[in-house]
């Protein structure tokens, strides 16, 4: 015939035994934290690996701190190309401070051409063309002349990075 064991508990036993019990839920709780931690960590480290080849190409998006009228001479060109003789201004920008956690500036620019409107298209193509981000918030147009010759001017912003506050490109009017 089979033994049997009972087990008596006593009070004090259980109370051990639902503290540790206690104990046992908390710490999977925080092995499940860690865990997910872990995992978002581990999706960030993929995402980061993922774009990091491209980090050049991303960065000439911006013009370099003390290259700024390379990128007007740049622009120049370009008109120069398409028989257009542009006139830029320098906007002020309210957000042109550089705070800490942007390590880029916004640089404001109007430009002012006149001439028909496929030299117009040329140029937006060739500033398309260029490896700068150049934002065009705002084009307007205008009649000159019954010649079909229009006057525009474009507004928008390149972004400099690590911009300093007296750079060439405050030389611009």
């Amino acid at each position: 015939s089979r033994a049997r064991l009972n087990v008596l508990i006593v009070p004090p036993d259980i109370k051990k035994l639902e503290e540790k019990v206690e104990t046992l839920r908390k710490e999977r709780e925080s092995l499940e934290k860690k865990f997910q931690q872990g995992q978002f960590i581990k999706s960030m480290l993929s995402e980061y690996k993922s774009v990091e080849p491209r980090k050049k190409e991303l960065d000439q998006a911006f013009i370099k701190e003390g290259e700024e009228l390379y990128f007007i001479t740049e622009l120049e060109q370009i008109a120069q190309k398409y028989n257009l003789d542009p006139i830029f201004n320098k906007l002020n920008d309210k957000n042109a401070a550089k705070d800490g956690k942007n390590s880029f500036m916004n640089m404001p620019l109007s430009i002012k051409l006149d001439g028909d409107l496929s030299q117009m298209l040329f140029f937006l193509s060739g500033i398309e063309s260029l490896p700068y981000y150049f934002n065009i918030s705002q084009i307007s147009m205008s009649a000159v002349n019954k010649q079909k010759n229009i006057s525009a001017t474009l507004t928008g912003a390149a972004f400099i990075k690590d911009h300093a506050q007296n750079t060439s490109y405050d030389k611009i009017q």
